[in-house]
């Protein structure tokens, strides 16, 4: 198995880049989800559920800037608190105790009637992860879906070419060895909500992906109950860097529960 493609979403919620190369520590791919809006009042980080996200585009530089579809571009906590139609600020840290919310009976077991859960619960504190600072996905797993890989919004991309597809629920708990320095820890298969749902650039609204990825593979995560999963969560053991092309191999069991850390 090989890197196929790597990605990064700058600011959480908003339009990713591919990558040609990538340096990973324990805070994960560098650049990844170093921003995050924030509702002020409810202390959540802004995510999917405001769809207009995904057609912002951040660009970087002296300052963040994003630009909008209508082709305005907006900068700063006042500008986006008019945009979004919500007091938000913009940061680079993730304060205590920062929350993600998402629809009722978006996860089930002990969390059922949740809407809203702590960040980077399996990342280092400051981060704005929903749960964990890597995510894997394997090419035969988009391809059983017949997915855009935009709308699972992965990190790197596995090509493991005529494979199974969701062989990555078996990874939960193996290191997985990349290129000559990376080691990764797999944690848990990726759970999946209504985000994957969401329009984007070039691509419409489609609640069908939801189903299917419900149909395929439901996965028991423990307090989490039994979700829709694609792809794999994982920890950086190693860092270093990656790029398209290098070798990925799956190495011992490290079996370890996220909520016992």
């Amino acid at each position: 198995m090989r890197i196929q493609q790597l990605w990064r979403y700058p600011v959480k919620s908003m339009r990713g880049e591919t990558l040609d190369s990538a340096e990973l520590t324990v805070r994960g791919v560098m650049g990844d989800r170093q921003w995050a809006i924030v509702d002020v009042e409810s202390n959540t980080a802004v995510n999917g559920r405001y769809t207009q996200l995904l057609f912002w585009q951040p660009t970087t530089g002296p300052s963040l800037k994003f630009s909008l579809p209508d082709g305005r571009q907006v900068e700063g906590d006042e500008a986006l608190s008019e945009a979004l139609g919500r007091k938000v600020k913009l940061m680079s840290q993730a304060p205590e105790g920062l929350l993600v919310d998402f629809p009722a009976g978006t996860v089930g077991g002990k969390y059922a009637s949740a809407t809203a859960l702590p960040l980077s619960q399996a990342a280092p504190a400051g981060t704005f992860f929903d749960l964990a600072a890597i995510h894997l996905i394997a090419t035969s797993t988009i391809a059983d879906l017949q997915a855009d890989l935009r709308r699972l919004r992965p990190n790197i991309v596995v090509d493991t070419g005529d494979a199974p597809a969701f062989l990555e629920n078996a990874w939960a708990g193996k290191r997985i060895a990349i290129g000559d320095d990376v080691v990764l820890r797999g944690l848990i298969p990726c759970p999946r909500c209504v985000m994957t749902t969401r329009p984007q650039p070039g691509l419409p609204h489609d609640p069908e992906i939801l189903k299917t990825i419900v149909k395929k593979n439901r996965v028991d995560l423990g307090d989490f109950g039994n979700l829709p999963c694609a792809g794999l969560y994982a920890e950086v053991l190693s860092g270093g860097a990656i790029r398209p092309g290098d070798e990925v191999r799956i190495l011992d069991d490290l079996r370890v529960n996220i909520h016992q850390q």
